[in-house]
């Protein structure tokens, strides 16, 4: 073997070398890529929930809105408002028959303007 024959096989190893590694250096940015294309589909997702959201809330600005303007409705002033005080075995018994559920209690139904006036064992 002549000395440019080595030369040669030495070229061609190099090469094949640095083929191989260019190759994987691909396949990872390749799987970057998609990586990333899969993120961007969720953030796309979750953005499109966000703007819903956003015009859920607006629209409920737009209801109160609307309430006080053209109904001429307001919130009624603090000595209006009444407090009812329940006895536990009161709201159980309650709760338990299906007079009211958890979202009425959780939107204060039973400690603003109406007072829970009307509701058997609740007395204002």
């Amino acid at each position: 073997m002549n000395k440019l024959s080595v030369f040669m096989l030495i070229a061609t190893l190099v090469s094949a070398l640095f083929v191989v590694t260019v190759r994987h250096e691909n396949r990872l940015s390749f799987m970057d890529l998609q990586a990333m294309e899969n993120q961007r589909g969720h953030l796309q997702s979750e953005w499109g929930r966000l703007m819903l959201e956003k015009a859920t809330w607006a629209m409920e600005n737009n209801i109160a809105d609307d309430a006080g303007t053209r109904l001429g409705m307001r919130p009624p002033p603090p000595q209006q408002i009444i407090t009812v005080r329940m006895v536990g075995s009161q709201f159980n018994h309650m709760f338990n028959k299906g007079m009211f559920n958890k979202g009425m209690l959780n939107n204060g139904m039973f400690n603003k303007g109406n007072g829970g006036a009307g509701w058997p064992g609740i007395q204002p």
